[in-house]
């Protein structure tokens, strides 16, 4: 009884000492760096050398048959860079190079067999190096795994790796709804800024750090104010991408400059590029003059207009009439107008008048008309009433064109009119009424009345209608014409016949006269 129970405590401790074994293999494995410690810093896309230890105490070499170390994601290896040394092997050092299958780099007992058989070797201290670059900022482990022989992974990720972040922020840049245009002049007291930037941060929060705006006003490249209206956002860990804005206000007219200022966490900082702008809410300046004291018609006119502008400057060609009609009797005026290069526009004009005196003009049936009244747009629609000598004519407006009534013949009872710039041709007899068409749209466009005729002048009344030609109304306007031209080709044979028994009456009183001198002789 007591030999059983003695073989069992032996059995027992013989277990004990085998997990004891075991959990000593399992745990005296860890993974370090032989260069400061447990972590690497190195900046990013610089090909770096990595050389990690392995330290297994009490494993002999024949009991490890793999050592995995598996880079993470971002970095890359640099093939045929890898090397491994065995060392601590009683006389002599082996180096081999080791195999790397995606990200993971590999190393197998049987690239140096010859050792395996000796006794007692240790893999004690035995690093591994190669080269790797990583792309993207940021904090990340290394993976070793050891592999017994066993079929037990020793397992450690405790190789930590920091890349620093060498890249500053990129595409800072002026967008909508702020103000993109470089040199744009503006008719406006404000500035609307927004400035958007990219960093490619780190997975430690390590983002952009602060964007400032500055704004500038300068009169020149070399005398340059700075306006306490700037602005620093600050933007410790937000996103890789980010924005601010801001709306500069109440500024005065001049020429500014725009610029940003891009920091990241890590020091790295870039610039946008300087936006000049300028303000501008003045029009420019006028000066406008015409020699134009005494005016007739046919008479020449010259004016001269210029223009300033003290910021933005003039846009263009002024505006205006170098020689301004005289072709008509009228009071009229000259224009002269200028835009700067922010879109103000200034206008402004001088008031002539033409007489209807001197140098006469032609208009519509080649008849010569010495006088023209003007009516305006108001008494065209109330009904304008005038007396109006042969040669005289009397100026309307029709939907903006200009057209006139002028008077070629009268009579004592009749009066030919001529109505242009579409020559129309009608005789009134006293007490007519008549309708034009002056635009050919087939609607009456222009009334006339010949209300008189006394000393040589022709009472009319002209007014604006608007009715629709029919065949009717046509017909009805022949057979006034035909009247019309019937009494004045009656009153102008009445008027021959009654010249003709004048001159025969003279000639009869001096026979006469003659007769009797003669007989006194």
């Amino acid at each position: 009884m007591v030999k059983k129970d003695c073989v069992m405590i032996e059995k027992s401790v013989l277990l004990v000492l085998l997990l004891l074994i075991g959990v000593g293999v399992v745990f005296a494995s860890v993974a370090w760096i032989t260069q400061g410690g447990t972590s690497f810093s190195f900046n990013e896309t610089d090909s770096q050398i990595y050389n990690i230890t392995i330290d297994i105490t009490d494993v002999q070499l024949k009991n490890v048959t793999r050592v995995n170390i598996t880079l993470p994601t971002g970095f890359t290896f640099e093939n045929n860079s890898n090397i491994t040394n065995v060392s601590n092997v009683p006389n002599e050092a082996v180096s081999v190079n080791f195999s790397s299958i995606g990200s993971i780099l590999s190393w197998t007992n049987d690239t140096i067999v010859s050792l395996i058989n000796s006794s007692q070797l240790t893999l004690n201290q035995t690093y591994f190096a190669f080269n790797a670059t990583a792309s993207t900022p940021g904090t990340y482990n290394f993976i070793v795994d050891v592999i017994l022989t066993n079929g037990t992974t020793i397992t450690t990720s405790n190789v930590s790796v920091i890349i620093n972040d060498t890249t500053a922020p990129t595409a800072v840049a002026f967008v909508s709804p702020g103000l993109t245009t470089q040199g744009a002049n503006l008719s406006q007291n404000s500035i609307p800024i927004k400035i958007t930037v990219t960093d490619e941060g780190t997975d430690t929060g390590k983002w952009l750090s602060s964007i400032n705006i500055s704004l500038y006003n300068y009169t020149s490249a070399y005398n340059v104010t700075y306006l306490n209206s700037s602005l620093n956002y600050t933007l410790l860990n937000v996103s890789s991408t980010s924005s601010a804005f801001i709306n500069f206000t109440g500024l005065a007219d001049g020429d500014y400059m725009i610029n940003a200022t891009v920091n990241d966490t890590q020091g790295n900082k870039n610039d946008s590029i300087v936006l000049n702008i300028t303000l501008d809410r003045v029009a420019p300046t006028l000066a406008f003059s015409c020699d134009h004291a005494l005016v007739n018609v046919g008479d020449t006119i010259t004016c001269t207009c210029s223009a300033s502008d003290a910021t933005s400057g003039v846009s263009g060609a002024v505006s205006y009439a170098i020689n301004p009609s005289t072709t008509s009797a009228d009071n009229l005026k000259a224009y002269c107008s200028a835009v700067d290069y922010a879109g103000n526009n200034a206008s402004t004009s001088l008031d002539y008048t033409v007489t209807g005196s001197g140098v006469a003009i032609s208009n519509g049936g080649g008849t010569t008309y010495t006088k023209t009244y003007v009516v305006t747009d108001e008494q065209f629609i109330e009904g304008y009433t005038k007396q109006v000598k042969k040669n005289e004519k009397i100026r309307i407006k029709v939907d903006g064109k200009t057209h006139n009534v002028g008077v070629t013949g009268l009579t004592s009872t009749t009066a030919t009119l001529s109505i242009f710039s579409t020559p129309q041709e009608a005789t009134l007899s006293v007490g007519d009424e008549r309708r034009f068409d002056v635009d050919a749209d087939d609607y009456y466009d222009v009334y006339v009345k010949l209300n008189k005729i006394e000393s040589n002048k022709a009472d009319v009344t002209i007014k604006s209608i608007h009715e629709k030609v029919t065949a009717e109304t046509i017909a009805q306007e022949q057979q006034k014409q035909e009247s019309a031209d019937s009494q004045a080709e009656e009153e102008l044979e009445s008027k021959n016949l009654t010249w003709l028994w004048i001159v025969i009456i003279v000639a009869v009183v001096l026979i006469g006269v003659g007769y009797g001198v003669k007989k006194k002789r």
